[in-house]
């Protein structure tokens, strides 16, 4: 059969009902060793909470020194090799595309060398970026250096068709002769086709004319993306096995806990005992049958004292009528040796808690496993993207932009009418 340190571990059991479904069952002790292992996890966090404080109250604050001067040296030195790579290499981006590099790119192109913060510390050549984008009529150029100081991101605007600088301050490789002008078949010919009063149809090429104003629209292909569906395929059931299993996405466990018996086992239990009702003295008076007692005193008495106290010299007492404190004339009697006498006071003494072990009868039980492994096919119909272009809003239902896609058309007329 199974040892006793196997039976103690299968306390908490499952039984099964017809249709192969199981409940859990507790023993009695079982509340008291889940509160047990809940206070020890309690502690260990309150020790790491405690420790990660004490380790960080130590950390020195660290002073960080900006220079305005060497992050303007350093972003100008970085934005020239950015330039050379984009513009003149010309590896621009397409359409509103974003297109970023890190420094290291700029490194191993030979166009910069690694850059040195205020801090004499260089900066980190893969997390330093610089990003180029179409921003309109213009490329914008953002520069990001991550470095020991705290570096604001610097952007620079480039026109987008002569590629001039417009907020260098003078150092740029870019000062408007870079770019040739657009042939007559890219700008569209003479604007003697263009009305004053009409916009002319859409067209893909730029028209560069002064005398032009200039509207665009910007085009997407629409996509619908296919749908998925999940489905999931059993195997077999294993024999049943003692030896635990845990559960895993590819693998589902079934449990069956079946009873094997009883043991005994000593069980702590409290009984209260029951109150007691105590009759004592005041302090200072002594029990006599039902009655508290003082010492023996000797003094003047009045007649209600007199007759409440024990007076051992009745007999022999000389009464006398005298002035009270409020002027008014009482019975005085004279040299009495008494005892003050009090009825005795009740006082409820708690009964006491006492423990005390017991035997009890508990079951014994075995716990089975059984495995099956789980299969999960997944199913995906296929995209489907529109060969025509269409404004975003105005893509067909079921249809959103095709990341990617988009391209911009222009239209023209002239900005003064001739007479």
């Amino acid at each position: 059969m199974y040892s006793d340190e196997d039976k103690k571990a299968l306390y908490n059991y499952q039984s099964y009902d017809d249709e192969g479904n199981y409940t859990s069952k507790k023993k009695n002790d079982s509340a008291d060793i889940i509160i047990k292992i809940v206070l020890i996890i309690l502690c260990v966090l309150a020790l790491i909470w405690l420790f990660n404080l004490l380790k960080g109250s130590n950390k020195e604050e660290t002073v960080v020194y900006v220079d305005d001067s060497r992050h303007d040296s350093n972003v100008a030195e970085v934005r020239l090799a950015a330039e050379r790579y984009f513009f003149i290499k010309n590896n621009l981006p397409q359409g509103y595309n974003v297109k970023t590099i890190s420094l290291q790119t700029l490194i191993n192109e030979k166009l910069s060398n690694s850059i040195v913060d205020s801090n004499n510390k260089v900066c980190d050549n893969t997390k330093s970026v610089i990003s180029l984008n179409r921003d309109g009529s213009y490329y914008l150029m953002r520069i990001n250096l991550s470095c020991s100081t705290n570096e604001k991101e610097e952007k620079f605007y480039y026109d987008y068709v002569t590629y001039n600088c417009v907020n260098c301050n003078g150092k740029t490789y870019m000062e408007g002769n870079t770019k040739e002008e657009p042939d007559a078949d890219s700008t569209g010919g003479s604007n003697t086709s263009y009305s004053c009063t009409e916009w002319s149809d859409w067209q893909a090429n730029r028209v560069v004319d002064a005398s032009l104003t200039e509207r665009t629209r910007t085009l997407v292909r629409g996509i619908k993306k296919g749908t998925t569906k999940t489905t999931v395929v059993y195997g077999d059931w294993s024999d049943y096995t003692t030896t635990p299993v845990s559960r895993t996405k590819d693998m589902e466990v079934q449990v069956k806990t079946v009873q094997t018996g009883t043991t005994t086992k000593k069980v702590t239990k409290e009984k209260k005992e029951p109150d007691k009702v105590e009759k004592t003295c005041p302090t200072g008076y002594t029990k006599e049958g039902d009655k508290c007692y003082s010492k023996v005193q000797t003094g003047d008495l009045t007649y209600k004292e007199f007759s409440m106290y024990d007076v051992t010299n009745k007999s022999s007492v000389e009464i006398k009528t005298e002035k009270n404190s409020e002027g008014k004339y009482v019975l005085v009697y004279k040299n009495c040796v008494y005892r003050i006498v009090k009825d005795l006071i009740e006082k409820v003494v708690p009964g006491k808690t006492v423990t005390y072990e017991e035997e009890v009868s508990v079951p014994t039980y075995v716990t089975y496993y059984r495995t099956r492994t789980v299969t999960r096919e997944t199913v995906s119909e296929g995209d489907i993207i529109t060969d025509d272009y269409y404004e975003e809003d105005k893509l067909p239902q079921g249809y959103e932009k095709y990341s990617g896609s988009e391209k911009i058309e222009y239209s023209y007329k002239l900005t003064t009418c001739v007479k």
